[in-house]
């Protein structure tokens, strides 16, 4: 849902609605918070800069949570007794979202990567599931489980440890890398008679609550936004990974690209922190997305299916298809999803 041909679709149905909510932010309530949580979240994140470029907007995605949660698994197993949780840990975060990288990781001033990289090394082949993934639903385990062996080769290819789920880090490098073979990577792809299965799951309990028929029940989740809008109201600072214009808080990346790092929450707003640049092979890598990401939200904004087309074809799932197959999968896809884009676009593609 973030980069390849669903992603690419995805955007070009979620953007023209992100805009309008934009300038209505902008004419109604433009001193207002605004928290995207929505895939694809650099995308749709600045279409809210692109129409509002005074938004005070951020996008929040739990992603990063996953290593950190290894990490606190790895210090609780040193330890011998459960004395952290992923809230323990501390990482600096560099990427664009759900295609993140860490360079420190620490808990309580300790420098943590010595130890990642030799779990990493000593796992390389079997990989690690978190055991707090796992849910009273085998079918849904096993859809979006993994055992984080892409995670794991990324830290081999570039030498900085991946922080978002195997799922997403495949989307972002050819087919053949790893989504050719999920299985041996460790992870699956989740059937769309799943998915649909699984919303009217959930629309049915809403509504037996709503009824009254069912309880309402929650807990918090690993998402930070509760605690990112707590610092915003009381001015106690909270640190949290979020993505924001880059403005030098990556180096090596166009500033405007919408990047995630860590960023300080409190009574004076949300300031980005300088998070450094990584290594050059995974930097061009990172910057050929980014600037894709970028012409297609100025590509969907002027309503320019020429523009589209290219760059649905160089996107790294489908430039290994030849022109004419290119052509063709966009066409196809546009006429599927045609009923939820704007009536411009999906006449002209």
């Amino acid at each position: 849902d973030t980069v390849g041909p669903g992603g690419f679709m995805r955007a070009m149905r979620a953007i023209p609605m992100i805009a309008d909510i934009g300038l209505a932010i902008k004419n109604c309530s433009p001193k207002a918070y605004v928290c995207n949580l929505t895939n694809p979240m650099s995308v749709l994140t600045g279409t809210l800069y692109r129409v509002f470029p005074d938004i005070h907007a951020w996008g929040e995605c739990h992603e990063v949570t996953k290593i950190r949660k290894l990490v606190a698994a790895l210090a609780n197993n040193e330890a011998e007794q459960e004395l952290f949780t992923h809230r323990d840990v501390e990482v600096n975060v560099l990427g664009i979202n759900h295609f993140t990288f860490v360079d420190k990781i620490s808990v309580q001033g300790r420098n943590m990567l010595p130890l990642y990289k030799e779990f990493v090394e000593q796992n390389l082949k079997s990989g690690w599931q978190d055991p707090s993934e796992n849910s009273s639903d085998p079918e849904h385990d096993r859809f979006f489980g993994s055992r984080n062996l892409v995670s794991f080769d990324l830290l081999q290819r570039f030498q900085v440890p991946a922080a978002a789920g195997d799922r997403h880090l495949a989307e972002f490098l050819p087919g053949s890398d790893y989504l050719a073979d999920p299985e041996r990577w460790g992870f699956a792809l989740t059937p769309i008679e799943y998915r649909k299965r699984d919303r009217d799951a959930k629309i049915a309990r809403l509504e037996q609550a709503a009824r009254g028929e069912a309880p309402l029940f929650g807990k918090k989740s690993d998402e930070a936004l509760t605690d990112q809008i707590v610092a915003l109201m009381s001015g106690q600072a909270f640190i949290s990974n979020v993505n924001l214009p880059n403005v030098r808080q990556i180096s090596g990346l166009p500033e405007g690209t919408i990047v995630e790092t860590n960023a300080v929450f409190s009574g004076r707003g949300i300031q980005p922190i300088v998070s450094g640049t990584l290594p050059s092979a995974l930097l061009k890598i990172i910057g050929d997305h980014a600037e894709r990401q970028t012409k297609l939200l100025e590509a969907v904004l002027a309503r320019d299916v020429a523009q589209l087309a290219q760059l649905f074809a160089s996107d790294p799932l489908v430039s290994n298809l030849s022109e004419p197959q290119a052509r063709d999968l966009f066409k196809e896809m546009v006429a599927a999803t045609s009923h939820l884009l704007p009536n411009d676009i999906a006449r002209a593609a």
